[in-house]
């Protein structure tokens, strides 16, 4: 009778550690792509992980797949854009060495694409999680972004020819 309560337990128990584990996954997911950490970002993937942002306006679906893509891909952005995510703790199915997911995410991000010229992105959405747990843990082995609302907000600074900013603020 024991035994079967200690195992029930162990159960219990092990459930809660690969739960935690991928809650720990998804957190630094978002770490490190806010911070530009490309390895590390790459590194929540499985080797073979694939990272699909779907279509959304204008934007064409984005495939990327395999760790050398993946860090590719977070440092073109990185390149471009600094951001923060704002996700929510997934909700979980896990089966053994295979769990799925969704996460709900806003993310906020400005870049500077010249010296004049400015802007600020925010996307919204959800992602469709695909996890596999591997010798090293649990591992991100296909995430899909889909994006429910975005907008892009430019902004121009004036410029003429031999004046400063600030002389044309003035004048």
């Amino acid at each position: 009778m024991m035994e079967n309560a200690f195992a029930a337990l162990e159960r219990r128990l092990a459930a809660a550690e690969d739960r935690l584990e991928i809650i720990d996954l998804e957190a630094e997911y978002c770490r490190a792509w806010d911070s530009g950490d490309t390895k590390g970002w790459a590194d929540v993937f499985a080797p073979d992980g694939v990272f699909e942002i779907t279509k959304s306006g204008d934007q064409p679906t984005r495939l990327v797949t395999g760790t050398k893509e993946l860090a590719g891909f977070c440092a073109e952005v990185s390149e471009y854009y600094q951001g923060l995510h704002f996700n929510t703790a997934p909700r979980l199915r896990i089966d053994g060495d295979m769990a799925w997911g969704q996460v709900h995410f806003q993310w906020i991000g400005i870049c500077r694409a010249g010296a004049t010229h400015s802007g600020q992105r925010y996307a919204a959405g959800y992602y469709q999680v695909t996890y596999r747990r591997l010798e090293i843990g649990w591992r991100i082995e296909r995430r899909v972004e889909i994006q429910i609302s975005g907008n892009i907000v430019e902004a121009f600074e004036p410029v003429i020819a031999g004046m400063s900013r600030d002389a044309f603020r003035k004048s």
